[in-house]
């Protein structure tokens, strides 16, 4: 499965004090491979968030999101927190890149988000310039 969403509004954090440290609008890419187990030829593809989190809709498993990955560019400014964290001055204007990649985890892996039983994005990449 293929996504490409034009102009979405963008935030970034600095996730270890929890700042907004740049706002903005990207364009993002997105592909992920699901294996859905229910089903017959020609029918239509399960909402992707049914796929993945399950319980949130209450439902049994339909199948799984095995690996997804992000691609976003874009531009806009840093905030005065990115300032405060030496990242850059305040309004400064620049470009972005973010790529992440996911891998569904298992559910006793240490690094879990316990609202949705898998880690998400084990590798991200932001850059600036």
């Amino acid at each position: 499965m293929n996504l490409h969403i034009k102009g979405a509004t963008a935030y970034v954090f600095w996730l270890s004090k929890e700042l907004l440290v740049f706002t903005g609008e990207m364009d993002y890419y997105f592909s992920a491979t699901m294996i859905v187990y229910e089903g017959n030829l020609g029918d239509p593809i399960p909402n992707i968030w049914m796929i993945w989190f399950p319980g949130f809709f209450g439902i049994d498993p339909i199948g799984e999101g095995t690996i997804s990955h992000i691609t976003a560019s874009g531009t806009g400014t840093f905030t005065a927190y990115a300032e405060e964290l030496g990242l850059s001055s305040e309004g400064e204007t620049l470009n972005v890149k973010i790529d992440q990649i996911g891998l569904a985890k298992p559910e006793d892996h240490p690094q879990i988000d316990p609202l949705v039983g898998l880690m998400m994005w084990p590798v991200e990449h932001i850059f600036f310039y």
